[in-house]
């Protein structure tokens, strides 16, 4: 067992490797933001160098890769992340699905980051998961095949699959290919923009030591916003440019109601009306007129009787 550390100590290797594949396993891990490595390493995950992945872990070479890009067993794969073992695992040879054979993989440097990138998605709280990150895949998604020709939409199935795995395989491509190249020759921020504007926003709060998840808004990565969606359904003006303003449709003029109809009143009702009403205007003065006059509430004039003190009994 050989164990060397390199400038961060998220780095070991383990086995047999050559001189050269570490260095260039080492050069691709020293190139990846040091705030990156740090929030890696404070997570407790570790990048492995080793001869092979079922060299380093016999148990993969009867573990399932489902759709792995059509690999039997993780034989045929140049690496690996696991997140229940905090690791990621990058292998010098991986067997030929052509014949069988040993070879040494060719691309040690987009390996190195696409599985760095899974591991990213990993520390952040399963990122390929957020919603944010969900809607930017299915946006693109829709749009592939127009933007790229339908038959290079067909080859980028393993990265734009509707699932957890496809959307854990772009946003882990994507990291690799906004962090200095990843593990295919497809231009991917080309074909995904929005998946990559998404990206962009998290290194640079990474690298900045920000929140990953600062200024991370649908109208941010090209997406419409919460604003734009309720404009528009209010509205129902399609979206015309990259600033967004709500419009309120003003209020409906009130209609004009109907003429009201004549209401025929008999003599009496009009005069018990009238007089009701005189009488409401008039109660304060009528009153204090009766209370003048020694009036009560029955119209009677109320009479003190006189007290016997005052009855003359001469009489």
């Amino acid at each position: 067992l050989i164990m060397v550390r390199r400038t961060h100590p998220v780095l070991k290797f383990v086995g047999s490797t050559s001189p050269g594949f570490r260095e260039q396993v080492a050069d691709a891990v020293d190139a990846i933001d040091t705030n990156a490595l740090t929030l890696i390493h404070k997570a407790r995950y570790t990048i492995y160098g080793v001869p092979s992945l079922v060299a380093a872990d016999p148990e993969l070479a009867t573990t399932s890769t489902g759709a792995h890009n059509s690999a039997p067993s993780f034989a045929h794969v140049e690496g690996i992340a696991q997140q229940k073992k905090r690791r990621a695992m990058i292998a010098e040879t991986y067997t030929s699905l052509v014949d069988d054979k040993p070879r040494r993989n060719a691309r040690i440097g987009g390996a190195v980051r696409h599985e760095v990138g899974h591991v990213m998605s990993y520390i952040l709280n399963n990122m390929s998961e957020d919603r944010l990150f969900q809607k930017a895949h299915a946006h693109d998604v829709g749009n592939l095949a127009k933007r790229v020709g339908g038959q290079t939409a067909r080859s980028l199935r393993y990265y734009t699959a509707q699932t957890k795995r496809g959307r854990s395989e772009a946003y882990a491509e994507m990291w690799a290919q906004t962090n200095g190249g990843g593990s295919m020759a497809v231009d991917l921020t080309e074909a995904m923009p929005t998946v990559a504007r998404y990206l962009q926003v998290v290194n640079r709060n990474i690298a900045a030591g920000r929140n990953p998840r600062a200024n991370l808004v649908a109208e941010r990565i090209g997406l419409p916003g919460r604003l734009e969606t309720l404009g528009r359904l209010l509205t129902g003006v399609p979206k015309t440019g990259k600033r967004t303003t709500l419009y309120v449709k003003p209020a409906a003029e009130p209609k004009p109601q109907a003429d009201a109809k004549p209401v025929h009143l008999a003599r009496d009702q009009v005069v018990a009306a009238t007089a009701q009403s005189d009488g409401d205007r008039n109660a304060e003065r009528m009153a204090a007129w009766r209370a003048r006059r020694g009036y009560g509430r029955n119209g009677l004039a109320q009479v003190e009787p006189k007290s016997r003190s005052t009855v003359d009994l001469r009489a």
